[in-house]
């Protein structure tokens, strides 16, 4: 049996670039202008800090001309290791380009060029010059100096980082030289280098601060003979890193030039990859899906670095290339399910390192810029127990007890003024839900980036708020705090009781955020209406808003579901328009997976309450549809998570430039719904596999870490027949549980 290649089956041609590696440094440009020149002159991202450009590389032939390459736009290959591309000139050179991005913070781009026979008499007697060079404004770099013949070292400003540019090969001269005007674009014929190089090599001059004034470019040069073999080829490798110290920069510069690109790429991120669990399924879109979430996830990992005291998953591109309150709650769910919970750990640790005293949590945090004022709301309560039931250590429980005791303090003294138990949102960017008319009940100006007139109290807000109250409930038991437990567990009710009475309109069977001064519901249906859904709030005779409110094509349950506000409502769009305008994030009906993954809990969670068969299919057959709805014309080829989409047409935002974004949970829903792993308390000692029905052929998911063991789970429908059992559950590779039926099972650890 051939092993599984998680790189060649998320590989693609023609459009993906997005380049990392799980450290800091990301190449991944949202409109890029330069794919089609060697190396890297649209810009990359180091941490939260965007470094443009990066270098091009120029091949001079033996007149010290340069080779002019036409580049092949369909040779575009990727794979989340590197990007392979193709040249060719009228010369008789052809190139082949691979670029990676590595866990050195480098990014390295491997020529392999080819003469071809017509070119010369003597293949082997060609001879070419490689100069990698870039320019940059002379304002945004402190000093440029060569170490040695290995590397040149750039020092950028504000903030400060250092650059180290080099090949294992020996440069053979360079130069630096201010030039007036002139449009920065990777076009040798624009540089002062043609000039510099007569006599067949550059004079080592460095030349940044001189002339008539400080304005113009920057132009970095260095230059490498290359001799092309025998049979025509040669192969060149240069490489840039990024560090906060200059000793850090060549140290990662050095590392980087001895390793061999893209092979040291593709094995790093297979050592990845087999950090996760192994997952296949019969629905190409779903299985495909679960490994590309996990790319993205492994994207946006950043090492510990500056404000970073953990290692952290970024949200997403451009502005978003943060540790984020709202997304991290999300990181958690989703990366728990690695082999190691470092990683989910550290998303919410090192958020919590920088909490107020009055316990409010900065949403934004930068490895350079840290946003102590930013605020969004979370659901940190499920996101600590569902961690802990998969990794169950009580030291992590320990770290983060007093700090979610302080987060609910600032929300009982901040939030809750009038002592309803109902909690407040103050302005819209709080909520991460921007443009929705439920907030224009409290303030008509409420789309304005300001405080709210009036608070609301909202129905997401208060849900989160009860999760955690019960999860401290959870943590105080588990720390032997029996007073804090039966404390926490006694608030809880009191806020389940204030959701069930002061926010469910029985007129409309609907949840409603609130104006605190009287209770009168905003009778804006927001999808938030159903997060109460997602656990046990609901009572019996309220349980039935999902059927008549969600469930229904003439609100919520959109061709591609679900949109994030009523479409009755009058401010709907489809179009994301907020007041005839597109706008770049408005939750007035588009689709957001954000939401779709709260309401997959919700869901399933009341499908369950009610022993209601219809509505566990009616759940499986939505989340099938979220995770379809992510792949660009239906491609199962072309898989990608934005922001938010079209709920008619189901078109993503592209106009946003923001592909990749970790903002919703994906793979968790696929290790619970799919496979059916429904972590339960470790004092249970209790394994409960509960597929949904997904009319899956097949499935199967092995090296799920699970409170100590490994666990795997395999289906056959094909075998539910025969004498042979077509469901199988095992633990440490031992087979524990058999049925021929798609069904609950439960094991005893």
């Amino acid at each position: 049996m051939v092993a599984f290649d998680a790189l060649t089956s998320l590989s693609r041609k023609g459009d993906k670039w997005f380049l990392g590696n799980g450290t800091g440094l990301v190449y991944a440009p949202s409109f890029p202008e330069y794919l089609d020149v060697p190396g890297f002159y649209d810009y990359a991202d180091y941490f939260d800090i965007k470094v443009e450009p990066i270098f091009t590389l120029t091949i001079l032939d033996e007149d010290l001309k340069p080779v002019k390459l036409e580049y092949n736009a369909s040779s575009l290959f990727w794979t989340p290791a590197y990007t392979k591309q193709r040249y060719a000139s009228s010369q008789g050179i052809e190139v082949v380009e691979w670029k990676t991005a590595t866990k050195n913070n480098a990014l390295t781009s491997t020529l392999e060029i080819t003469a071809s026979k017509e070119s010369a008499e003597s293949r082997d007697q060609r001879f070419l010059h490689i100069i990698p060079w870039v320019a940059y404004s002379p304002n945004s770099i402190l000093d440029v100096k060569p170490t040695g013949k290995k590397a040149m070292v750039l020092v950028r400003k504000n903030p400060t980082i250092m650059q180290a540019m080099g090949s294992k090969l020996d440069f053979s001269s360079f130069t630096v030289n201010l030039s007036q005007g002139s449009e920065n674009k990777p076009r040798w014929e624009l540089t002062p280098f043609a000039d510099k190089i007569w006599g067949g090599r550059f004079k080592g001059e460095i030349k940044r601060q001189v002339g008539t004034d400080p304005y113009g470019l920057l132009y970095i040069g260095l230059q490498y003979p290359l001799k092309l073999s025998s049979d025509g080829k040669a192969i060149f490798s240069f490489s840039t890193s990024f560090s906060d110290s200059e000793e850090d920069a060549v140290r990662r510069l050095w590392t980087e030039t001895k390793t061999d690109q893209p092979e040291a790429s593709t094995s790093s991120w297979k050592d990845f990859f087999s950090l996760v669990p192994e997952f296949h399924c019969s629905d190409p879109f779903i299985e495909k899906y679960y490994w590309y979430r996990w790319f993205g996830l492994h994207l946006m990992t950043v090492e510990q670095h500056g404000n970073h005291k953990y290692p952290c998953v970024y949200e997403g591109l451009r502005i978003f290339r943060r540790h984020i309150s709202y997304s991290a709650q999300t990181h958690v769910l989703e990366t728990r399910w690695m082999k190691d919970p470092t990683l989910a750990q550290g998303c919410m640790l090192g958020l919590f390192q920088y909490q107020k005293p009055n316990g409010f949590l900065p949403g934004i945090i930068g490895s350079a810029d840290l946003r102590e004022n930013m605020f969004y709301h979370a659901n940190w309560g499920r996101a600590t127990t569902e961690l802990f039931k998969v990794h169950p250590h009580i030291n992590f429980l320990e770290k983060v007890y007093e700090p979610l005791k302080r987060y609910l303090n600032y929300f009982d003294t901040e939030r809750d003024c009038d002592h309803d138990y109902l909690y407040d949102i103050i302005d819209q960017l709080e909520s991460g839900q921007e443009l929705n008319p439920r907030y224009l009940f409290v303030d008509a100006q409420a789309d304005k980036d300001k405080p709210f007139e009036e608070p609301l109290e909202g129905v997401d807000a208060t849900v989160y708020i009860y999760e955690l109250l019960n999860s401290l409930s959870y943590i105080a038991r588990k720390l032997g705090k029996n007073d804090d437990e039966h404390k926490f567990k006694e608030e809880a009710e009191k806020c389940k009781k204030a959701v069930q009475t002061l926010m469910w309109d029985q007129d409309d069977k609907m949840f409603y955020d609130v104006r605190p001064s009287d209770h009168w519901y905003t009778k804006v249906k927001a999808v938030t209406c159903f997060y109460p859904f997602m656990c046990d709030i609901p009572l019996a005779n309220q349980l039935s808003s999902i059927k008549e409110h969600l469930i229904n094509k003439k609100e919520f349950w959109t061709p591609f579901p679900v949109a994030t506000l009523s479409i009755d409502n009058e401010y709907f769009s489809a179009d994301a328009e907020w007041k005839g305008k597109r706008m770049m994030c408005p939750w007035n009906g588009r689709v957001w997976p954000m939401t779709n993954s709260h309401i997959a809990e919700a869901l399933v969670y009341t499908a369950e309450s009610l022993a209601d068969k219809s509505l566990r299919s009616t759940a499986a057959d939505f989340i099938s549809k979220y995770i379809k709805m992510m792949f660009f014309d239906g491609d199962v080829n072309r898989p990608n998570c934005f922001e938010h989409y079209n709920p008619i047409t189901g078109e993503p935002c592209e106009y946003r430039g923001v592909d990749d974004y970790q903002h919703s949970w994906v793979v968790d829903l696929i290790v619970k719904y799919v496979c059916g792993i429904r972590p339960a308390d470790p004092s249970e000692k209790l394994l409960v596999i509960d597929p949904l029905p997904f009319k899956l052929d097949s499935f199967s998911i092995q090296g799920v870490p699970y409170q100590g063991h490994s666990v795997a789970v395999t289906w056959n429908g094909r075998m539910a027949d025969k004498s042979e059992p077509g469901l199988n559950v095992y633990v440490d590779g031992k087979n524990v549980a058999s049925s021929k039926n798609l069904e609950k099972l439960s094991v005893n650890l």
